[in-house]
């Protein structure tokens, strides 16, 4: 593979090979691209929490904006408000000279995935640091 003499609209496939997210068998990359995609949009429908309306419990010590359980649906929705907050405030500093970064649709995009990554691997989350 000669990464050099590649046609650069090509380079996010690029990536995804040598990232070992796409087969090398060409014939296969739809199929998992695809696949991902799904994946990616049932995570994002399963970590969507809008209270009143993801209600799982009639319990209003649970379902109320007050509330400060674990369990609560309003609870993980202010916590989910929190997170993208802080996503959102580092987003909107993403290579400040690059005006692709800076389209309405590409920030919530940044958003949406930084958002299910902090989620889904809470132990690394989503922190801001001014260590070097």
């Amino acid at each position: 593979i000669n990464i050099a003499t590649s046609v650069p609209s090509c380079r996010s496939m690029w990536w995804r090979l040598l990232l070992g997210v796409l087969p090398k068998d060409a014939s296969q990359w739809l199929i998992v691209l695809r696949q991902q995609r799904n994946e990616y949009e049932e995570l994002r429908h399963q970590l969507s929490v809008t209270p009143g309306v993801t209600v799982d419990t009639d319990d209003l010590s649970l379902n109320n904006p007050l509330s400060q359980d674990t369990q609560s649906t309003w609870n993980q929705y202010f916590e989910d408000s929190e997170l993208k907050r802080l996503i959102r405030q580092d987003v909107v500093r993403t290579y400040p000279e690059e005006r692709f970064f800076h389209t309405p649709l590409m920030q919530e995009t940044l958003v949406a995935v930084l958002f299910c990554y902090a989620r889904e691997h809470k132990d690394v989350s989503f922190k801001q640091t001014t260590d070097p």
